[in-house]
């Protein structure tokens, strides 16, 4: 993370030492055993932007990682079906995508996926269909995680929509390594690609108390939420959440890993209800 923050600061080597030197500082300092990992890398991106000047140094690598993406997407969609747990899948597989591998490593890791069904470690997808099925409230939030994944969530918005239930989009309202935001889309003209996409209101961390009003009166009306991603599952289990919560990410890292008891690189659809919690 340090490293590519640095190579966005500009050719000069002393200004990409300092980062360098600074982001190494700040992960010491920062560092709290209390504390989830999303929490410590916002601490840092907030410190660095301070200093550099440039809140914003993952933009060119979230329009790199959304253009690969959209490309990968309309070779892979015509795969899987339109059915729910095709639409899971994708929107799994999306999860590959991660601020740590290069675009080409993405594309080849997607493109690998050759219309085999994605196996899942924790697979609650029956049961979260049927949830859905029986919703009473008719809506559900859907929480977006990083750019490219808006393509292979798609599906899952549609299908979703399809069965009478309104899916409010939830996407950062300001920058945070490559996570989709708010502006994103409207730089890209994709707002109205999906029928109502709110912004959280938030960064890096989903604070439930930093909610934005109209967010916040989305979250507590809705049955359901579709949490995607390892850094929304972090910040979630931080809650107590009297609501379904529908998890889909891939664990790729040792800590997400553990926390979810599941063999590294597994997929996971994972449905947490307020009564097994």
């Amino acid at each position: 993370m340090v490293d590519q923050i640095a190579r966005s600061v500009g050719q000069d080597p002393d200004m990409r030492d300092k980062v360098v030197r600074l982001g190494e500082a700040l992960l010491r300092e920062g560092y709290r055993p209390d504390r989830c990992a999303p929490w410590l890398t916002s601490y840092v991106l907030d410190q660095i932007a301070l200093k550099t000047g440039n809140p914003d140094p993952y933009q060119k690598i979230r329009q790199k990682e959304m253009a690969v993406a959209e490309e990968v997407f309309k070779r892979i969609r015509p795969r899987y079906g339109d059915d729910f747990r095709s639409a899971v899948e994708l929107a799994v597989l999306g999860n590959n995508l991660d601020f740590f591998r290069g675009t080409a490593e993405l594309e080849s890791t997607l493109s690998k996926q050759r219309g085999d069904r994605l196996r899942f470690y924790i697979d609650h997808i029956d049961r979260t269909e049927k949830k859905l099925k029986s919703s009473k409230s008719g809506s559900i939030v859907f929480l977006a995680d990083n750019a490219g994944e808006f393509f292979f969530d798609t599906p899952l918005v549609e299908r979703v929509t399809a069965m009478g239930i309104e899916v409010v989009y939830g996407v950062k309202e300001r920058p945070f390594i490559n996570d989709l935001t708010w502006n994103d889309l409207e730089r890209n003209g994709m707002l109205s690609q999906i029928p109502r996409v709110l912004s959280t209101g938030t960064g890096a961390l989903l604070d439930l108390s930093s909610l934005s009003a109209a967010f916040r009166e989305q979250w507590d009306a809705c049955d359901l939420i579709i949490s995607k991603g390892q850094a929304n599952y972090e910040c979630l289990t931080e809650f107590p959440i009297e609501k379904d919560v529908f998890y889909l990410l891939k664990a790729k890292c040792q800590p997400m890993r553990a926390m979810l008891r599941v063999p590294l690189h597994s997929y996971v659809a994972l449905l947490v209800e307020p009564s097994t919690r």
